[in-house]
C-alpha cells in the first residue's frame, strides 16, 4: 500500500445528517438528530453542543433528543460533527496555530496542543472549516423548529461531489488535510496526525520522543547484527538522542519561565557532549539523565559519545582533546579508533536509558492527564 501523501486534502466520510423536528402532545416542538452512513470508508461522530447563533460551547456524549448527557445547563443547540474520511478529524490550537488530525474530540478530558501543549476544552481547537459547518448546522436546526413537523436532510455525499466539481464551495463542506507523522500514543492509544516528527499526544499530553527513539535504536540494533558498519551505527545513535533530546530542550524553553539568555541557549543546545548537557540538565531543571545508571556506565557513555565526535571531525584518529575529555588512556594521539560490536550495543542502550530518564523526569514536571490514560488500559489487557 502506497504511503499518504503528506498535506493532502482527505474529504468528509459522507452519509446523511437529518434534522426531525416533532411537536408534542403540549404543544412544545423538539428536534433529534440522526446521521448515517453506509459508505465502506471510516466513520466517527461527535457532538457539538453550540449557541443558537453557532458558538461553540462543548463537546457534550451523544444523547437523546435534542442534548448529550452532560449537556451544558444553558439554551444552545447540539449537532453532530463527523470525522474525515480517514475517521480522523482536524484540529486548530488558538494559540500557536498548529493544525494535526485524531481519532476524535474528547468529551470527559483536555485537549493538548501536539506543538505548544496549551492545554484547554476541545472546542477551542475546532477549525475554521469546522465552526462554519457548526454555524451553518445551527441555523438549519433554528430554520427547521419553525417549519412544519419533518425530516431536513442534509446529504453529504452530495456536498462532496458538489465540492469536487469545484464550481463553489458548499456551505456545509469541510476537509481535512493529511500531515507528516500518523502515530498511535503508546500511552492512551489515540491516533495523532502531526506536523514534523517530535510532540504531544493530543489526547493525554504524552510526548512521543521516547517511542520514536525507541523505534530508532531497534532499526540501529538490525543493523549492527546485520554488520553493518559500526562507526555508522555509533553516529546515528548518538543523533537519535541527540535530536530528541534537542526537541525537548526547546519544549523546556518555550514552558518553563526563565532568563531570556537560558531560553536562547536552550533554544540552540546540542546533547553531543552529553557530559556538560547532563549537569546543566540536572543544575537548572533537577532532571538527572545518567539515573540508575552505574557510574562506570555512565563514564562509559560519556566516552563513547566523545568518540562519535572523533569520527565525525576527526577521521577516526583520537586527539588531545578526546584524551582530556573521556581520560582514556588506552589510546594516544594519532591512533585510529576501531568499534567493536559490544561497544556500540551498549551505546545503544545506554542511549535508550538517558532517553526514557529524559522522557519521565520531563513529565514529572509535566504530566501527562491520567484520565485517557486509563480509559485506554482496560482495553489494552484484552
Amino acid at each position: 500500500m502506497a504511503e499518504p501523501v503528506e498535506f493532502s486534502e482527505v474529504g468528509h466520510c459522507g452519509g446523511t445528517l437529518t434534522v426531525t423536528v416533532v411537536t408534542s402532545p403540549e404543544g412544545n416542538k423538539k428536534y433529534q438528530l440522526g446521521y448515517k452512513h453506509s459508505s465502506p470508508r471510516p466513520s466517527s461522530i461527535s457532538s457539538v453542543f453550540s449557541t443558537f447563533e453557532g458558538e461553540p460551547m462543548a463537546f457534550v456524549a451523544i444523547g437523546g433528543m435534542g442534548s448529550g448527557t452532560n449537556t451544558p445547563e444553558v439554551p444552545g443547540i447540539s449537532t453532530l460533527l463527523a470525522s474525515d474520511e480517514q475517521g480522523l478529524y482536524g484540529h486548530e490550537c488558538p494559540r500557536c496555530k498548529g493544525y494535526w488530525r485524531t481519532d476524535g474530540f474528547p468529551v470527559y478530558w483536555v485537549t493538548t496542543c501536539p506543538y505548544c501543549a496549551l492545554r484547554a476544552a476541545p472546542h477551542y481547537f475546532l477549525t475554521k472549516g469546522q465552526r462554519k459547518y457548526i454555524e451553518e448546522c445551527c441555523t438549519l436546526v433554528v430554520d427547521a423548529m419553525e417549519k412544519p413537523d419533518g425530516d431536513y436532510v442534509i446529504d453529504f455525499d452530495a456536498v462532496a461531489d458538489a465540492a469536487r466539481r469545484g464550481t463553489e464551495t458548499p456551505k456545509f463542506y469541510y476537509a481535512e488535510q493529511t500531515q507528516q507523522h500518523k502515530y498511535v500514543c503508546d500511552a492512551c492509544g489515540s491516533v495523532q496526525d502531526i506536523l514534523g516528527k517530535y510532540g504531544f499526544c493530543s489526547s493525554c499530553g504524552t510526548r512521543n520522543d521516547l517511542t520514536l527513539v525507541r523505534a530508532g535504536l531497534k532499526r540501529i540494533r538490525e543493523r549492527v547484527e546485520a554488520g553493518e558498519d559500526l562507526v555508522s551505527c555509533l553516529k546515528d545513535s548518538v543523533t537519535e538522542f541527540d535530536s530528541a533530546a534537542r526537541a525537548v530542550a526547546k519544549c523546556l524553553a518555550a514552558m518553563v519561565k526563565m532568563k531570556p539568555g537560558r531560553k536562547s541557549e536552550l533554544e540552540r543546545m546540542l546533547f553531543h557532549n552529553i557530559a556538560r548537557r547532563a549537569e546543566e540538565m540536572r543544575n537548572w531543571f533537577d532532571i538527572d539523565l545518567f539515573k540508575g545508571m552505574r557510574p562506570e556506565s555512565v563514564s562509559f557513555v560519556k566516552r563513547m559519545f566523545a568518540r562519535r565526535h572523533v569520527h565525525e571531525h576527526n577521521g577516526g584518529e583520537v586527539d588531545e582533546r578526546y584524551i582530556n575529555e573521556t581520560g582514556d588512556q588506552s589510546v594516544k594521539p594519532k591512533q585510529l579508533i576501531r568499534e567493536s560490536r559490544e561497544s556500540v550495543l551498549d551505546t545503544i542502550a545506554a542511549v535508550e536509558a538517558m532517553t526514557e530518564n529524559f522522557h519521565k523526569q520531563f513529565h514529572e514536571i509535566f504530566p501527562p492527564d491520567p484520565m485517557p490514560i486509563s480509559y485506554h488500559r482496560p482495553k489494552s489487557r484484552g
